[in-house]
C-alpha cells in the first residue's frame, strides 16, 4: 500500500492549509478512488470480525472538493455493497463473479448518492456529515484511467444522470478483475 503523505522536519516549511470541510447537497455525485486501504471490522451485535475495505472517494461539486470515506465490510451479509460499488465503476455486472485486484482501485471513477448523516461531535454538538447512501451502476458518464469495457459489461438503470463524457470511455474489466 502506497502511501501518499510524507514527514516534516524540525526545520522544513510548511505550506499547505487544507480544505474547509464541504458538506455537500444531498444527491447524485460522481467519485474517484483517492486511497484504498486493508483493515479490521472489530465485530457488533449482527456481525462478527472480519476484513474492511477502507476507501476515500473525492467529490469535485460545485461547492468544492471534498472527501467521503466508506467501509465495505467483507461479511456475506454486506456482500451487496461491495457488489454495488463494484458495479459503480463498472467492474462487475448484475449477478457476476469476480476477484478484485484490490491494489489497482485507486483512480477508479464511479457514481453515488450522497445523503447527510447527523452525528454528535466530542463537544457535544449536533453536526452533519456527508455519507454515501449507495453506489449507482456504472452508466458510462464518467471517464476511467483505463481502456474501455466491453458493451455488454456497461449497465444502465434509471437512478443514474449521465454527466459530459465525450468519450463514454469505461474501465477495463481485465486490468482489474482475474
Amino acid at each position: 500500500m502506497a502511501n501518499e503523505g510524507y514527514e516534516i522536519g524540525w526545520d522544513d516549511e510548511v505550506e499547505q492549509d487544507g480544505g474547509d470541510f464541504v458538506l455537500l447537497d444531498e444527491g447524485e455525485y460522481s467519485f474517484t478512488v483517492s486511497k484504498f486501504e486493508r483493515g479490521r471490522f472489530p465485530g457488533s451485535s449482527k456481525i462478527p470480525p472480519c476484513n474492511k475495505a477502507i476507501l476515500t472517494l473525492t467529490i469535485d461539486s460545485p461547492q468544492g472538493r471534498t472527501s467521503v470515506n466508506s467501509d465495505l465490510i467483507m461479511y456475506s451479509s454486506m456482500e451487496w455493497k461491495l457488489s454495488q460499488f463494484l458495479r459503480s465503476i463498472g467492474l462487475k455486472k448484475e449477478g457476476e463473479k469476480v476477484r478484485v485486484k484490490w491494489d489497482q482501485l485507486v483512480g477508479k471513477k464511479g457514481r453515488c448518492l450522497i445523503k447527510h448523516r447527523s452525528y454528535t461531535n466530542k463537544n457535544g454538538e449536533d453536526k452533519l456529515t456527508n455519507d454515501i447512501e449507495r453506489f449507482l451502476d456504472f452508466d458510462g458518464s464518467v471517464e476511467n484511467s483505463t481502456p474501455a469495457l466491453k458493451s455488454s459489461a456497461v449497465k444502465k438503470t434509471q437512478a443514474n444522470k449521465p454527466v459530459a463524457n465525450p468519450d463514454n470511455q469505461a474501465p477495463a474489466d481485465d486490468d482489474l478483475l482475474s
